[in-house]
């Protein structure tokens, strides 16, 4: 173990809340367990260092991406001092060269959307599976997700992902539908395992929110945490509440219009009574708080996602899609939390097998 040094590759940073809290839980995972581990620090690709630097100026000058990045200060603070050690930023292919500096003995890809097409493009689709370690190095995904259960890359890009996926030594995805598309695809047999946030438990996550001095207050019960709001949504939320006897809450912006902090969107779940999400990373910690829950599905951004941990959980009847299923019977019906927790525990066993047998 003392000689395995592993460097994980997910998306890039881009103040998504789950996006970082599943990069923290897997590095923190294998850190707590002694592999000495880094995140690496893949930013948005660009061809060269020239265009990179030309980019950077015209967003200087325009000042595009800086409401962005201010909004996201607190977001960005979590990123910098909790997903450690990092490597350099890597934007090009001259920086992605200088990982050999590190030494990495295993690489692991994942986990997030890493293989769905609309997620991935230029340089970006082939190092997520892998393309720049030399041969002798391990090669692991965890918990690799496609997104959707259909098949969206070309004929051509199959070709050249297939030989780059038989190249590592053990394949692991997220969704169930993961599993029938690198079979039929790419004529690999996957894994099916959990996202990392669950290889942390609540407590863990309770302890990382008493561990910060923010002391943000948590006012209502009811939880209203989406990403694509509607009308529909509003009024599915509305009654929920009302049904409830709760006041809705959100995660919303400050004052001084800085998104909230990860560890102040990690204790609305923590401290809710009941929520509603329309977000993937929203249902997930939902279930790890043990909070009662009703989720939208959101088909734009990968229904699988939502489809395939429900079912595994049988929590499929806590999901819909607009005002005129009967959310209101859903919100008033109890989960078998006892049950549901002795599932995601071997769940999570299962996981760290998978991890510990694929590590070399």
């Amino acid at each position: 173990m003392k000689n395995t040094k592993i460097g994980i590759l997910t998306l890039p940073f881009n103040y998504n809340y789950g996006g970082i809290l599943q990069t923290y839980a897997l590095q923190r995972f294998l850190i707590a367990n002694g592999y000495d581990t880094y995140h690496i620090y893949r930013d948005f690709p660009e061809k060269n260092k020239a265009t990179q630097i030309i980019k950077d100026l015209i967003k200087l000058i325009i000042g595009k991406n800086k409401k962005t990045r201010f909004e996201g200060t607190l977001i960005r603070k979590f990123f910098d001092e909790k997903v450690v050690p990092k490597t350099h930023r890597i934007r090009t292919l001259s920086d992605l060269k200088k990982l050999h500096k590190y030494g990495f003995t295993t690489f692991i890809v994942g986990s997030d959307q890493v293989w769905r097409k609309a997620c991935i493009y230029g340089d970006l689709k082939t190092n997520y599976f892998l393309d720049f370690p030399k041969d002798d190095v391990n090669r692991i995904s965890y918990a690799a997700s496609f997104g959707v259960d259909n098949w969206e890359f070309t004929s051509e890009e199959t070709v050249k992902l297939k030989t780059l996926l038989q190249k590592f030594s053990a394949v692991s995805v997220r969704e169930n539908s993961g599993i029938k598309l690198c079979e039929e695809h790419m004529g690999v047999a996957a894994n099916h395992v959990p996202d990392p946030v669950w290889l942390l438990k609540a407590e863990d996550y309770r302890q990382l929110i008493a561990q910060e001095s923010e002391r943000t207050e948590v006012n209502g019960e009811c939880l209203a945490y989406v990403l694509d709001s509607t009308d529909e949504k509003k009024k599915i939320i509305q009654d929920a509440a009302e049904k409830l006897g709760y006041q809705t809450f959100t995660i919303s912006y400050g004052n001084n219009g800085v998104k909230p902090s990860v560890i102040t969107w990690l204790k609305a779940f923590a401290e809710a009574k009941f929520v509603v999400t329309d977000s993937f990373h929203g249902c997930v910690f939902s279930i790890l708080f043990n909070k009662p829950f009703l989720v939208i599905g959101n088909i734009t951004r990968g229904l699988s996602r939502f489809s395939s941990v429900l079912s595994e959980l049988n929590l499929e009847n806590r999901m819909i899609f607009t005002e005129k299923d009967d959310y209101l019977a859903i919100v008033g019906k109890p989960i078998d939390w006892d049950t549901i927790n002795k599932e995601i525990e071997e769940k999570r066993a299962k996981a760290r097998n998978f991890i510990f047998s694929s590590i070399k």
